[in-house]
């Protein structure tokens, strides 16, 4: 889809009323953008309140993109990866066992799951992934993502950068993201910026030249807010700015009936 601006949303993790709201307010409201991007961790600590939440934000985000292919893209995360990397949470099965006695319909979120992209690449040229990039010295970077080896789903799904507190402390060993890294992967895949989520406590930085660029929206991690990003889709991204970053407030959760 030719011009406009993609909103781009980072980790939900259950929690399906600010989703309805971002799609509301960004993909049909008054201020919507031209496409809707997720970067993934749509399942697993789902917040109190929210029963079944995980297996509901799920649904929907799977609804919204079979309705609208064009204009709605979803990534996956680290915990949508369960089935190669254990996140070691498995909320859709436990969720779809407490409604219908059987994981059979988590069993079939979790198949959809494996079918989702890795990552993403706007025409501004705006690389998207949920964590990280393939670290390969060189070659066709569509080529490694398609073989979906485990070294590039660690460090598609998994990967931090250099100065996160997270990083180091995930169980993951490997290079993390450094400008260095960043840039030389920038250059051969023909993009200029990357937005990533995975990662709250980087959640709202803009960084290595103004070339990177991490949202999160997960009400769990409520510390690190809401934070979203609008990626221009006509012309060229040069660098990312304070302007493409929108910090937003979570709606209130809804009140259960007795």
């Amino acid at each position: 889809m030719p011009g406009g601006e993609a909103l781009v949303v980072g980790d939900s993790h259950g929690d399906w009323p600010t989703v309805e709201m971002l799609v509301e307010r960004f993909f049909s409201g008054p201020e919507a953008r031209s496409r809707w991007i997720a970067l993934g961790d749509y399942v697993d600590r789902t917040p109190k309140g929210l029963p079944q939440g995980s297996l509901r934000n799920a649904l929907y985000l799977l609804s919204l993109r079979a309705a609208f292919p064009e204009s709605v893209v979803l990534l996956r995360g680290n915990h949508e990866t369960q089935r190669r990397i254990p996140a070691g949470m498995h909320f859709v099965h436990d969720e779809a066992v407490e409604l219908w006695g059987t994981p059979a319909v988590g069993e079939r979120v979790q198949d959809l799951f494996d079918r989702l992209p890795l990552a993403a690449v706007t025409e501004s040229g705006a690389y998207l992934a949920h964590a990280g990039f393939p670290l390969g010295p060189g070659g066709d970077w569509k080529t490694e993502l398609a073989s979906s080896s485990e070294r590039v789903l660690f460090e598609v799904v998994w990967n931090d950068v250099e100065m996160s507190p997270s990083c180091g402390h995930r169980g993951v060993d490997q290079e993390p993201i450094r400008r260095e890294n960043l840039e030389r992967f920038l250059s051969r895949a023909g993009c200029t910026v990357f937005v990533r989520g995975h990662d709250p406590d980087m959640a709202g930085q803009i960084l290595f030249g103004r070339r990177l660029l991490t949202v999160h929206g997960a009400r769990v991690f409520a510390r690190a807010g809401l934070t979203v990003a609008s990626v221009p889709l006509g012309e060229p991204v040069r660098e990312l700015s304070e302007t493409m970053l929108r910090s937003l407030s979570f709606p209130p959760l809804p009140v259960r009936r007795a």
